[in-house]
């Protein structure tokens, strides 16, 4: 998944906590709707999810600099799914080319670290 970019806050029209893909064919972005979305993940290739805005991410314990960085940009603007396959959530960075890597400094201690302070489960597919 990466990070959205559009401005503003995600729509939160039609947006439900862990809903399910269906065989509705998929919105916009998505080109598709695999069937094997249903059974893994409930997003779909193309889909928004949002982390749900009411939580507090700046009051959960041990939370780390990093962490709160991507739990306020997925409140704030969301990411989109890009892929359904292989793992079942991952986020990339950019790579620091020639320069030193900031990412221990704030908390990622080694790559694919699963952030265990964000809460996950609040996380729904926005329509």
């Amino acid at each position: 998944m990466t990070s959205g970019a559009r401005p503003g806050p995600p729509p939160r029209a039609g947006a439900r906590p862990g809903a399910p893909a269906s065989a509705s064919p998929a919105p916009a972005p998505a080109a598709e709707r695999p069937e094997r979305a249903s059974r893994c993940w409930p997003a779909y290739e193309g889909a928004r999810i949002q982390l749900d805005p009411s939580i507090n991410v700046d009051a959960i314990p041990g939370i780390t600099a990093g962490e709160k960085i991507v739990a306020h940009a997925l409140q704030t603007y969301g990411a989109y799914c890009k892929d359904t396959g292989g793992s079942r959530l991952a986020f990339g960075f950019e790579d620091p080319l020639g320069k030193s890597n900031p990412y221990p400094s704030l908390g990622f201690a080694w790559d694919y670290y699963g952030m265990p302070h964000v809460p996950w489960n609040h996380l729904r597919v926005v329509t």
